[in-house]
């Protein structure tokens, strides 16, 4: 993707964030990222500020930057990056004789913040199977979720055989009692279970894994939706069965699906949030 900073209109802030002087800024926003051509002439500058959202990755073009990062200066000449991570704090001020031009690239939020905000449920999947390598991140992020005792009681089914999948799609419909895919078309179904024997909070443990896959599925660009029924599946005949077909052992129960796919069709817009959802004890 080419962006033509040329081609932008300058945008010109005074005093930013308390700085000197003007900021004189062109810049693309998709959303996900800002990246910024930013100039200071002399005696102009950035005030101090805390990215607590985000961080900044700035590489001087030309001329000489004195950064103060965390209390501490530093001499970014052109040809060096300088980089504030997540809660650092900076101020930016122009060097020497010659102009300051700097790239700036600033993501939007940060993953975790992104996810939990903007994540909503899917209920319309194109049939495209994801890539293995996302659905493996995926998994491995509902692996690091936290267990009581860190005894990981939980365990992930990933169905991707479109066969099996149908097999588990049948029975959860069938206890649904419609006749529909609950499923929503989605090409992957991640089952969790959790083994009872495994901790005294094992009926905690695996939601918390179901959560970290939808977060993960997210921010790799992929619908998620968490089905419910899976504790009536595997009490079931049927599917005690399936566990038994697939070599599962073990006195487990089951918590829901987290099923994942591209979307067909635009998330639904967060809701207001209730009033009274906080109470504050200070």
């Amino acid at each position: 993707m080419l962006i033509n900073f040329d081609a932008m209109e300058d945008t010109v802030i005074h005093g930013f964030v308390g700085g000197n002087g003007d900021t004189i800024m062109k810049k693309y926003d998709d959303g996900q990222n800002r990246i910024m051509r930013v100039t200071l002439k002399k005696g102009c500058s950035i005030g101090e500020h805390t990215h607590t959202k985000n961080m900044e990755t700035i590489y001087v073009l030309s001329g000489a930057a004195k950064i103060t990062y965390n209390g501490e200066e530093e001499i970014v000449l052109a040809g060096m990056s300088h980089v504030c991570p997540r809660g650092g704090t900076h101020a930016i001020e122009q060097y020497g004789d010659e102009d300051l031009v700097m790239s700036c690239v600033v993501p939007a939020l940060d993953f975790v913040e992104k996810a939990l905000l903007e994540r909503r449920s899917c209920r319309d999947f194109k049939p495209d199977m994801v890539e293995k390598e996302k659905i493996e991140a995926i998994i491995k992020a509902g692996t690091y979720a936290p267990s009581g005792m860190d005894r990981q009681s939980p365990i992930i089914i990933a169905v991707t055989n479109k066969e099996i999948r149908d097999k588990f799609m049948r029975l959860n419909a069938s206890i649904l009692g419609r006749d529909m895919d609950p499923f929503y078309g989605a090409p992957v179904v991640l089952i969790v279970l959790v083994d009872k024997n495994a901790s005294p909070t094992w009926n905690y443990d695996g939601p918390i894994v179901i959560q970290n896959m939808m977060l993960m599925a997210h921010d790799l660009g992929l619908g998620s939706c968490w089905i419910h029924r899976a504790k009536e599946e595997f009490q079931s005949l049927d599917g005690k069965m399936l566990l038994k077909a697939l070599g599962i052992e073990g006195e487990y129960e089951g918590v829901g699906h987290c099923v994942i796919g591209y979307s067909n069709s635009p998330l639904p817009e967060a809701s207001e949030r209730k009033e009274n959802y906080v109470y504050w004890v200070e």
